[in-house]
C-alpha cells in the first residue's frame, strides 16, 4: 500500500520527512556522488534501525557482525530487485524511474522498532521498507500491465532467495570461513536475502489490488499461480518446515505483545488501504498508451 501510493505519501509527508531526506543527500549537489552516498547512507540507517531490535546493540563485536550483515543482505535485495524494475520500467514502458529512499516508510520502521523496545518484543518487528522504485518523470503505467514489469524483479527475488540458500550451507561446512569475522558477515547476510527475499514474494503473490501478486494475476493469471506455487512451496518447505529457530523464538515471546502487534499492524494496513481506496476525489492511476 505503501508503495502504491508512494508520490502522494511523500507528499503529504515531505515536512515530517524533511530531515531524514537531508540525512540521505538531499542537499548533495554533485549528481554522481549523491548516487553513490545517497544507498550507502540509507543502507547505514536501515542497518542502525534492525540493530537496534536487539537489546545488546552496541559498540561490540556481535553488533558489528549484525550491522554490517544487515546493510549487505537487505541492499542487495533492495537495489537489485528495485533496480532491475526500474530498468523495466524504462525499457517497456518508456516512463523515467529510479530507486529511491522511501523516508516514509523508513520513518515508520523506526517507529516500529521502538514499540518492539518498549514492550520487550523479542525477536522484534520491523514494519516498512529501505527503498523502491518509484516513478520520476510524467507518465504512468496502465494497472492491467503492470504484471508485464512486475515479473522482474519477483523473479530476481526469487532467484536471489534460492542461490543464498544453495550457497549458505557449503559455508558454514567450511569451518575457516565460519569462524572468520567476514565470513559469519556473509553468512549473516546470504540468510537475510533468502528468508527476505523469499518472504517477501511468498507474501506479495496474495492477489489483492496493490500486491505484486495481484499485478500478475490481472496480466497474466497462469504466470501468477506459477509464481505462487513455487514461492509457497519453498517458503512452507524451507523456512517454515526446516528452519524453525524464528518461530520457536516467537513462541517464547509474551502472547499478548504479539497479539497486540498483530492487531496494531493489521489495523494499519487496512486502515491504509481503506483510506485510499475510497477517499473523495480519488482519480485512479493514469492509462498508458501501447
Amino acid at each position: 500500500m505503501l508503495q502504491e501510493h508512494r508520490s502522494e505519501i511523500d507528499e503529504r509527508t515531505s515536512r515530517l520527512t524533511r530531515p531524514l531526506r537531508r540525512f540521505v543527500g538531499g542537499s548533495t549537489q554533485a549528481g554522481t556522488l549523491r548516487r553513490v552516498l545517497e544507498p550507502v547512507l540509507i543502507l547505514a540507517l536501515t542497518g542502525a534501525i534492525y540493530g537496534l531490535l536487539d537489546p545488546g546493540f552496541g559498540l561490540n563485536r556481535s553488533s558489528a557482525l549484525l550491522f554490517l550483515s544487515v546493510i549487505l543482505g537487505v541492499g542487495i535485495v533492495t537495489y537489485a530487485c528495485s533496480g532491475v524494475e526500474a530498468l523495466m520500467t524504462r525499457r517497456t514502458f518508456g516512463v523515467a524511474a529510479a530507486v529511491r529512499p522511501y523516508p516514509a516508510s523508513l520513518a515508520i520502521a523506526a517507529a516500529s522498532v521502538v514499540i518492539s523496545r518498549i514492550i520487550g518484543l523479542q525477536p522484534g518487528v520491523m514494519y516498512g521498507f529501505v527503498a523502491s522504485c518509484a516513478i520520476i518523470g510524467p507518465g504512468g503505467i496502465d494497472e492491467r500491465r503492470q504484471g508485464r514489469v512486475t515479473i522482474f524483479p519477483v523473479l530476481t527475488a526469487t532467484l536471489l532467495s534460492v542461490t543464498a540458500w544453495l550457497v549458505i550451507e557449503p559455508l558454514r561446512a567450511d569451518a575457516s570461513v565460519s569462524s572468520s569475522f567476514l565470513g559469519q558477515v556473509g553468512i549473516a547476510a546470504g540468510i537475510i536475502v533468502f528468508i527476505g527475499g523469499l518472504e517477501g514474494v511468498a507474501f506479495n503473490m496474495i492477489p489483492l489490488s496493490v500486491t505484486d501478486g495481484g499485478k500478475l494475476f490481472r496480466w497474466r493469471p497462469a504466470v501468477w499461480a506459477a509464481v505462487a506455487l513455487l514461492a509457497s512451496f519453498l517458503f512452507w518447505h524451507v523456512v517454515i518446515n526446516r528452519d524453525r529457530q524464528f518461530f520457536d523464538a516467537l513462541r517464547q515471546a509474551e502472547s499478548l505483545a504479539v497479539l497486540a502487534l498483530f492487531l496494531l499492524y493489521t489495523s494499519l494496513s487496512i486502515g491504509l488501504w481503506a483510506y485510499f481506496r475510497w477517499r473523495s476525489g480519488n482519480p485512479g492511476p493514469a492509462p498508458q498508451q501501447e
